[in-house]
């Protein structure tokens, strides 16, 4: 299901999902994704390693976070694994 940044960041705050993962590096496995402050108004984007682009933490928005979540929806991507949408399903919780 299509989700709004105001959605997401809601259900963050009342889950207090800290990490979103996204994906592993293809050299190392580092898992990459979306991290956020304790009171989840700041939203970072972790590539982790240093294979590619620095340790850094890039700072972000809950729109860029949104499109990231919606593109790996159904609505908008209909050859998306039913196992990545149980694992993006266990960290939002939506259905719960």
């Amino acid at each position: 299901m299509i989700r709004t940044a105001e959605e997401l960041k809601a259900q963050a705050k009342i889950k207090k999902i800290t990490f979103y993962p996204v994906h592993e590096c293809s050299m190392c496995g580092y898992m990459c994704g979306y991290v956020f402050a304790n009171d989840w108004e700041a939203v970072g984007y972790d590539a982790g390693c240093d294979c590619t682009y620095g340790s850094q933490v890039e700072m972000r928005d809950w729109n860029s976070l949104a499109e990231t979540y919606n593109m790996n929806q159904p609505e908008r991507n209909p050859k998306i694994d039913q196992k990545f949408l149980d694992d993006l399903d266990k960290i939002w919780q939506f259905n719960l």
